[in-house]
């Protein structure tokens, strides 16, 4: 998928989706919900091995 595409599944900018996957943006918890809703997963399998 591209950034585009997630921007768009998830009605979100597609600079920001960009941002957030270069760490660059810190996503608040409504911003996780929707990027994993437009990836088609769970939030759990989302940041599954993700570590403060």
């Amino acid at each position: 998928m591209t950034q585009e595409g997630l921007a768009e599944a998830a009605e979100l900018h597609a600079t920001f989706v960009s941002n957030l996957e270069r760490g660059y943006r810190v996503p608040s918890l409504p911003t996780v919900l929707r990027v994993a809703a437009g990836l088609g997963v769970s939030v759990s399998n989302l940041v599954d091995g993700v570590e403060a």
